[in-house]
């Protein structure tokens, strides 16, 4: 093996041997001091990963180093077994969990969560059990699209009333888009060790096999709609596009952009296999809840605030609701900009753009919403965005304050060392692309 392979397993190794020290008799009874602990732990492991993936760029995986792909494949798997079984059915991070798998509960005996919230059901017997008491907003119907709740319907009839079901779909999930990760890698001809970003990512194994969020359901759906993208087959991009928003709607983001850039018959080809799809996931939940089924989507456009960058600035020299407005026309610009300027150009590239735009200009940016720009790191090489996959995990610091007197609080210097690093490699990209274009590529 040469220097560069060495170091990229000793790096691998370090980062299980940290993962190891998250699991532990802490997990029954987390504190502010554990908090610290993940925060600080986090952020080692970014430094590892940033070191895997820049010394794993130039290994040549599917060639001569084969050996140490099947090496590394085996260490990333078992890191994912690992956290699966070791967290077992502890949920300190976030009790979204507890929502879904409630959700779950109640679709899988007809009711439907779009006009149903779990206030609603206070009186019945889907308060017993023990997810309903640790249920967030429980006064407010579901936000989550139709796959979804399939999702944890299924997560619910494989283990009911424990968090295996949905941790063990969650790795189902991740593993198949790791494959076509892979697979992507090889028929984009990028360079093998970018498959290292996603195999090793901390917001990854943290966010989706660790902890309990259902981004990751979206993530293969995704991969496959950018790679047929890049095929230009339009009605398997619709199909994909589709249910990827089926299972988070962040998908609908690029949809303009795609059809504009489509043409003819292609065009038809992709709206109608979209809508088709869309149809066919929304239908049995519009037919009692019509226009309802999006009810509680706009209370969250409208009032949630969570970690934002340039909104947060607003918010500071103007007033929330300004800054909410103001923070939705940059993000509705770049989104008409890069849909409709070179619409023959690189539409991978132009979604990525959009996508980042969102994530610079969204009044709420929870850690777990960075998986959507993973698939487009790989393929533009975004250090900026790498980095920040890493540190927006020191969003967390929110739970010191919860652990400690039952309320979030921010201490604000952790949202600089947030966002710093990012928008100062993000200013130098730029910066690099304008003076040599052809090195930044």
């Amino acid at each position: 093996m040469n220097r560069n392979a060495i170091i990229t397993i000793i790096l691998t190794l370090l980062s299980l041997g940290l993962y190891l020290l998250l699991l532990g008799d802490q997990l029954n009874d987390v504190n502010s001091g554990y908090i610290i602990k993940f925060l600080i732990i986090s952020q080692l492991l970014l430094i590892l990963y940033l070191g895997i993936v820049f010394f794993g760029r130039k290994l040549n995986l599917f060639g001569k180093d084969q050996r140490l792909l099947a090496i590394l494949i085996g260490i990333a798997l078992f890191i994912r077994i690992f956290l699966l079984f070791g967290a077992g059915d502890h949920a300190f991070l976030s009790d979204d969990v507890y929502r879904y798998l409630w959700e779950g509960k109640i679709v899988a005996e007809g009711y439907n969560p779009y006009i149903l919230s779990p206030d609603d059901m206070s009186g019945s017997g889907f308060v017993n059990g023990p997810f309903y008491s640790k249920i967030n907003h429980p006064n407010l119907p579901t936000i989550y699209p139709p796959l979804s709740q399939y999702i944890f319907v299924i997560a619910g009839w494989i283990q009911p009333e424990t968090l295996f079901g949905f941790k063990l779909l969650s790795l189902i999930f991740d593993l198949i888009a790791a494959a076509l990760i892979i697979l992507w890698v090889r028929r984009e001809c990028l360079p093998d060790g970018t498959i290292l970003i996603y195999l090793f990512s901390p917001l990854v194994l943290i966010e989706f096999i660790f902890s309990n969020h259902l981004d990751i359901f979206a993530m293969p759906f995704l991969i496959l709609a950018l790679y047929f993208l890049s095929r230009k087959k339009a009605m398997h991009v619709g199909i994909f596009i589709a249910l990827t928003a089926l299972v988070k709607l962040f998908a609908l983001f690029i949809v303009p952009l795609i059809f504009l850039y489509f043409t003819g018959r292609e065009r038809i080809k992709f709206i109608t296999a979209f809508i088709f799809i869309l149809l066919i996931g929304y239908l049995p939940f519009l037919l009692t809840a019509g226009l309802s089924t999006f009810g509680s989507l706009w209370t969250y456009l409208g009032s949630w605030q969570f970690n934002g960058s340039i909104f947060a600035l607003l918010k500071l020299i103007t007033s929330e609701p300004v800054a909410r407005v103001i923070s939705a026309i940059l993000f509705i610009s770049a989104l008409g900009y890069f849909s409709i300027r070179n619409r023959k150009s690189d539409p991978i590239k132009r979604s990525f753009y959009i996508f980042a735009a969102y994530i610079i200009f969204t009044p709420s940016l929870f850690s777990w919403y960075l998986v959507w720009i993973i698939p487009f790191i790989i393929r533009e090489h975004s250090w900026a965005f790498l980095v920040l996959t890493g540190t927006v995990l020191l969003s967390y610091n929110v739970k010191i304050g919860f652990y400690d007197n039952g309320a979030w609080s921010e201490f604000w210097w952790m949202r600089m060392l947030e966002y710093v690093p990012f928008y100062l490699l993000l200013f130098y990209s730029s910066l690099r692309l304008r003076i040599s274009p052809k090195v930044a590529q």
